[in-house]
């Protein structure tokens, strides 16, 4: 067997590959697997959600999952709130470290 001709696909998360299971059979899951899928999605690796969205048979049932349940899929505003608050910190510091340092 020639290395090229197999196919290479990195190992997917635990998470990743539950969510995969779901989604091959999305719209047809029960209310308890559907908040499963809304729960596991933001916390999918970045390069695991690349690779649903690269699959032809995976992103159009992915496209379809975020835009019936966008809503439910959006950060909170305390997460927004955090990672702003975080951002603004890490900021200040940086200019006084430069300050400091001048």
């Amino acid at each position: 067997m020639n290395v090229f001709t197999r196919e290479r696909r990195p190992p997917a998360s635990a998470g990743a590959e539950r969510f995969i299971t779901l989604l091959r059979i999305y719209p047809q899951v029960d209310a308890g697997e559907l908040e499963e899928m809304i729960h596991l999605l933001p916390r999918l690796p970045v390069l695991d959600t690349a690779l649903l969205s690269a699959d032809p048979l995976l992103s159009c049932r992915l496209e379809a999952f975020i835009g019936d349940h966008r809503r439910r899929l959006r950060r909170s505003r305390r997460d927004q709130f955090v990672f702003g608050a975080a951002t603004f910190f890490l900021i200040a510091l940086v200019a006084c470290l430069v300050w400091i340092m001048a």
